[in-house]
């Protein structure tokens, strides 16, 4: 048993209050796992007991991460787990076989109302690699990086002193207030403006399911909008992380491309995954294919970091029309004009009034809202459009984990269920990861695959 680690612990309060973001993902269980997964791999081995020691601080140090959730019809709130010396949620295992082994732990679910929402697992081979899993009801891709950031610092310092305790976040900000603080009354203003102009746009993609749903009830849907892989949907517990990895060089080589039209290396990637959906799907030429894509928040507050861990993502409904020009240039071109407009127009933030007005309703009326929504966005599978998340860059350096060296780290995003297909990008160093989790894996891996290799050949990345 490992010894209450911090003496001020009574200081925290034995319950948190669920945040609106919060409320969202645990509604969201029904289309994906909502956890969210880091591989980090040491040219090395860690020490496992000074490891868990500081998995077991951290539960201290951002109060969040060592809670259960309580729900019911009228409330959504955290409570502080009493036997954080007790639970198990960091744990070590020889392999043979590494790969099987990461995915067996990734893909293993989270009950929020009784297990740990953060576990770790140290799979040990000739190196270490570490997994950590966090349920998306706490933290998004950049609350896991915070986390990741904080574990480093408290197992560097624990191996200098065997008796450090981190500082307790014991009144940080978990909430989206933080981010509207930022902005004077008339922003706020134009951040409103910027909500009704989606919620007029067809690119508001809630709004046009529901119109699809009124459609097909009154039999006017005349043709498909094929807008979805043909993701099969009969075995939701059949689970599966696909990764692939865009090494140093030809990562430096889409940057310097990027630099040509001055694009962003996301903005090239959006472009090759535009171009490869559109020639695996072939959409009805009237049709555009839409993209959502998510953007951190954090990107609003003083250094880029939110009051605690917490999530703090906002949504961007992408559409670059139908014509998608001649060649890769064209569309690279249509995608970053697309994407700067809308980072000149409060990135993110376009359906932030929108999620507001559901604060004042019941958790037991928030949840069937959730739900419709969900519902009529799923009302014909054949027009979920697929989410390309990027999870931004991972700030650490090799030596981060004292006394070991990372070789590599990325994040990957939740499972999703079909016909559902979530798509995620990490960057560490020099290189880029991109992965998928996908149910239904023995059919629908090779469906993954196809699409990675068509981006791959749509990427220009070499001369």
């Amino acid at each position: 048993m490992i010894q209450q680690c911090n003496k001020n612990t009574s200081k925290i309060s034995p319950t948190i209050k669920g945040k609106l973001v919060d409320q969202v993902a645990f509604c969201m269980r029904d289309i994906s796992d909502m956890l969210i997964h880091a591989v980090i791999t040491f040219d090395g081995r860690i020490d496992y007991a000074i490891m868990k020691k500081a998995f077991r601080l951290c539960f201290d140090a951002e109060p969040i991460t060592g809670c259960r959730l309580v729900t019911n019809d009228s409330q959504f709130y955290w409570k502080i787990r009493e036997d954080l010396d007790e639970i198990a949620a960091c744990f070590i295992k020889e392999t043979n076989d590494i790969e099987f082994d990461i995915n067996k732990f990734l893909t293993a679910s989270i009950d929020p109302h009784n297990d740990s929402q953060v576990q770790a697992l140290i799979l040990r081979a000739e190196n270490d690699t570490l997994c950590i899993k966090i349920n998306h009801c706490i933290a998004d891709a950049g609350g896991v990086k915070e986390y990741i950031y904080l574990l480093a610092d408290v197992y560097s310092r624990l191996l200098e002193d065997n008796n450090y305790s981190p500082k307790l976040n014991i009144r940080g900000d978990r909430s989206l207030r933080q981010v509207a603080n930022q902005f004077n009354f008339f922003e706020k203003l134009k951040i409103i403006r910027r909500s009704l102009r989606n919620l007029k746009s067809d690119s508001f993609y809630l709004l046009h399911s529901i119109r699809i749903m009124l459609q097909l009830k009154n039999k006017k849907y005349s043709h498909y909008r094929y807008w979805s892989l043909p993701l099969s949907n009969q075995d939701n517990l059949d689970r599966k992380i696909l990764i692939y990895h865009i090494p140093k060089d030809q990562f430096c080589f889409l940057k310097s491309y990027g630099k040509r039209y001055n694009a962003t290396v996301n903005d090239v990637i959006l472009t090759a995954f535009y171009r490869a959906f559109f020639d695996i799907i072939k959409p009805d030429p009237n049709e555009p294919l839409h993209i959502l894509t998510t953007a951190d928040l954090r990107r609003y507050l003083p250094g880029n970091k939110g009051g605690a861990i917490c999530n703090l993502s906002g949504f961007v409904h992408v559409n670059i029309g139908r014509n998608l020009g001649k060649d890769f240039e064209h569309t690279l071109i249509k995608a970053k004009n697309c994407m700067d407009s809308y980072k000149a127009d409060y990135l993110g933030l376009g359906d932030f009034p929108s999620f507001v007005l559901f604060k004042l309703l019941p958790f037991k009326w928030f949840q069937k809202v959730i739900s419709f929504a969900l519902k009529s966005m799923m009302v014909d599978e054949k027009t979920v459009i697929p989410v390309l998340t990027n999870m931004g860059i991972i700030y650490l350096q090799p030596d981060s984990f004292k006394g070991s060296t990372i070789k590599d780290i990325f994040l990957t995003p939740p499972v999703m269920f079909p016909p559902i297909l979530g798509i995620g990008i990490t960057g560490f160093k020099e290189f880029i990861t991109i992965s998928v989790g996908i149910c239904g894996s023995k059919k629908n891996s090779s469906i993954i695959k196809n699409l990675f290799d068509k981006v791959v050949d749509q990427l220009p990345l070499s001369v």
